[in-house]
């Protein structure tokens, strides 16, 4: 079988985290569980549970607010039921965290009975931010900001998804041999499911709170057990019933299929600085993809401060469904910017060794390291704005990958688009008349 979680750089989490074994875990739940792999969406919550997004780069993976996983994973249940549209599977990832501050939203899906499977990684404290104490923190337990002993006793998950009408709860300590089979056993089920997996926090509840494996164990036992603690008849046709259809869109992507005649998938990794327009040019270049009758995906990165450091995207342009998936090693790569540069070659896609049949840069930028690669006065002739829809631009029409015809129709939908200079930048590259 085909493994989703990608281990060829370690997995990002201290000696002896539980979240390592658990995303083993899910890998072989997912393929044992007879679930499509292209329905999965990973929905996950802020913390140290959130860093699993790109570790599954063949599935769909949305990186919620905190506490707004399970709402995140409702919302396209809602959507999917009451457009017709293809089934999804969202798993939900989330920790004490995201759990204790969106409780309501778990029982508002297990009230709706949605199909949507929550995996809660209870390590007892709040493992990325210090060690603090959370809602699920046993009582007595010292924590850095409960050094006498958590004086509050830990909220009953179980007890209360119970009684806001949930289907399915498991619980499990981590690591555990029954655990792959316990969460393809959650996947696989429909309607609500969660499984709580008490996990062992090595920096924080182990050496501030002195929790070791065995008194997971004990824990577990306190909570009712592990294993499948209540399994109900599903609700199903809960949220169909009630899920409103989706407003008609004002400007739908018509597919006009003579637009692009690319016989062969093309997938595209760009680089720049964060605020300048990455992201917004690989949403353009979507659009006018989809215009073109492509199947195309998606995939934008960029850190937590939105507005400084890098900011990636990677799209996958293709005239066959099931070959229009972002993840795979990029034929092109583009970078504008050092700080794009910089992401782009920490992920092996620039200099020696670098997949890319081809790789364009800005004039600007430096070399060195085994790079090859074309140099183009991008921002020079675009703007620092518009270098990266017009880096893309120029590889598409050197690669013939849709008309000129299918930039503009995607600009004109797009809100922002004329605000961002995308006509002036098309026009750059294409001239008045449309030409390349």
């Amino acid at each position: 079988m085909t493994a989703f979680l990608d281990e060829r750089s370690s997995l990002p989490y201290c000696p002896g985290c539980g979240h390592s074994h658990v995303l083993r875990a899910l890998d072989a739940a997912i393929q044992r569980s007879g679930v499509e792999p292209r329905s999965v969406v990973l929905v996950t919550d802020i913390g140290c549970v959130g860093l699993a997004d790109r570790l599954f780069p063949s599935l769909h993976t949305v990186h919620a607010l905190h506490g707004r996983a399970a709402a995140v994973a409702c919302g396209m249940q809602v959507y999917a039921a009451g457009a017709g549209a293809a089934p999804v599977k969202p798993i939900v990832l989330v920790g004490d965290g995201g759990a204790t501050i969106g409780l309501l939203h778990l029982v508002h899906a297990a009230q709706l009975d949605a199909d949507v499977t929550v995996l809660v990684h209870n390590n007892l404290v709040y493992g990325m931010t210090g060690g603090q104490h959370s809602g699920f923190t046993p009582e007595g337990l010292p924590t850095t900001t409960t050094p006498g002993g958590n004086p509050v006793p830990p909220i009953d998950l179980a007890g209360v998804l119970a009684a806001a009408g949930a289907g399915y709860f498991a619980r499990s300590r981590v690591p555990a041999k029954e655990l792959p089979d316990r969460l393809a056993a959650a996947i696989a089920r429909p309607g609500f499911a969660c499984v709580e997996l008490l996990e062992l926090c090595p920096t924080f509840a182990a050496r501030v709170g002195g929790v070791t494996g065995k008194d997971l164990g004990r824990l577990a036992e306190e909570r009712g057990g592990e294993g499948v603690i209540f399994d109900r008849p599903p609700r199903r046709g809960t949220m169909r019933a009630q899920a409103p259809p989706p407003a008609p869109l004002e400007n739908p992507l018509e597919p006009h299929p003579s637009w692009s005649a690319l016989g062969r998938t093309v997938r595209v990794a760009i680089g720049g600085r964060a605020g300048e327009g990455v992201q917004s040019a690989a949403r353009l270049a979507a659009a006018a993809a989809a215009l073109a009758g492509l199947w195309v995906a998606v995939r934008t990165d960029n850190p937590v401060t939105q507005g400084t450091g890098f900011s990636l995207a990677e799209l996958a342009l293709s005239p066959d469904r099931g070959e229009a998936a972002v993840p795979g090693s990029p034929d092109l790569v583009i970078a504008i910017a050092p700080e794009g540069m910089a992401a782009l070659g920490e992920r092996g896609w620039l200099g020696e060794g670098s997949p890319a049949a081809r790789t364009i840069i800005d004039e600007e930028l430096p070399g060195g390291d085994g790079l090859v690669a074309e140099r183009e006065p991008l921002v020079r002739r675009f703007g620092r704005r518009g270098a990266a829809l017009g880096a893309l631009a120029l590889a598409s029409a050197r690669g013939g990958w849709f008309v000129p015809d299918a930039w503009r129709a995607a600009a004109e939908r797009l809100p922002g688009s004329r605000r961002s200079g995308a006509e002036r930048v098309l026009e750059e590259v294409f001239g008045p008349e449309g030409g390349a």
